[in-house]
């Protein structure tokens, strides 16, 4: 009783049987960008996955390509793509193993990229999961087609010399103190 009110209160517990394991496993990952340097809307990128647990892992990669990028060619192959997701299977990462995935994609025209990559991971004896995010940026400027942008429900800004960053839209060029634009 609190006063003249009644107070309820209670609590559920979980125990898990068996020893507590020593640490969760982990797996770390990394991922970079470069362009081609021939043909300047190809992009290769590169992943690395690394087991840094005392145990073998199975591990699923989710790759998300952004708008406009277009899977050309990947080693190992990929378990699946569908234009917008690329999804990779190791069935079998033994501890400190070190797993490289080479792929290439065309973009389809100016602009920033940013690639993100998702693991999951499970240790193959039951030990425990780990998950790890990474991603890449690169900003390709030779295609020939000007950059496009989602952000203003489907209006894109005339071709005026503009530049669309992760921050918005600038001009390319500076205005003097009278506000006419220099050349």
């Amino acid at each position: 009783m609190a006063g003249d009110k009644y107070v309820f209160a209670a609590n559920y517990s979980y125990l898990e049987p068996g020893w507590l394991g020593c640490c969760q496993p982990e797996v770390a990952i990394d991922k970079r960008a470069q362009l081609d340097s021939q043909d300047h809307s190809m992009v290769h990128y590169t992943i690395m996955v690394k087991n840094n647990a005392q145990t073998t892992m199975a591990a699923r990669l989710t790759d998300q390509l952004p708008g406009g990028m277009s899977l050309l060619g990947a080693s190992p192959a990929p378990e699946s793509y569908d234009m917008n997701y690329i999804h990779w299977v190791l069935p079998e990462l033994r501890p400190n193993e070190i797993r490289t995935i080479l792929y290439n994609v065309h973009a389809a025209r100016n602009g920033g990229y940013t690639n993100n990559v998702h693991l999951d991971a499970s240790a193959v004896d039951g030990a425990g999961s780990s998950t790890a995010d990474a991603s890449a940026y690169v900003d390709v400027t030779d295609t020939g087609v000007a950059p496009k942008t989602a952000r203003y429900d489907g209006w894109q800004p005339p071709d005026w010399n503009l530049n669309n960053s992760e921050e918005g839209i600038s001009m390319e060029e500076s205005m003097d103190d009278t506000g006419s634009q220099e050349d």
